[in-house]
């Protein structure tokens, strides 16, 4: 059986492709306030979030948002699965997901593919961290207005898990 998420990150994750060797070094979980985001109630029970891999001078994120029923998201608990990620290269960490997709469920592995994708891109294209995502906003500040990555994250997010 062909994994799903195999398809997602294979032609976006082949280490022929990239010459640099860099390694996964910082992962950050971000999940949303739902109350500052303003969501419906009916949308209550829903987790929202946000995914960074940094490394190599580049950042790849994802977001994701799923229900699991319950009010709180224990964020530490559910973000261990992503440690196997950290200090890898592209290529292992493609693996890696591939191999736990069973264990970290959709969502999980979904989201780590996607953010792996991300930022495997950013090293492809030599863009910075602070060029990549929702990042290109910090320079913009002085000019628009825009409230920095920082202060749009702290704002917006309730909990927040570093690794």
């Amino acid at each position: 059986m062909l994994s799903a998420v195999a398809t997602l990150i294979q032609p976006a994750v082949d280490s022929q492709l990239v010459p640099v060797h860099a390694h996964i070094q910082r992962m950050e979980l971000f999940v949303y306030d739902q109350a500052k985001l303003a969501l419906p109630e009916s949308c209550r029970p829903l987790h929202c979030g946000l995914l960074r891999l940094s490394g190599g001078g580049a950042t790849g994120w994802a977001e994701f948002e799923f229900s699991d029923g319950s009010a709180h998201l224990d964020l530490i608990k559910w973000g261990q699965v992503f440690r196997r990620l950290k200090h890898v290269e592209a290529a292992e960490a493609r693996t890696l997901i591939h191999r736990y997709e069973s264990q970290w469920g959709f969502t999980r592995t979904h989201l780590a593919a996607e953010a792996l994708t991300a930022w495997h891109k950013a090293l492809s294209e030599g863009v910075s961290g602070a060029e990549s995502g929702i990042e290109a906003s910090s320079y913009m500040t002085g000019w628009t207005g825009l409230p920095t990555e920082r202060e749009f994250l702290g704002y917006y997010c309730q909990s927040y898990y570093s690794f």
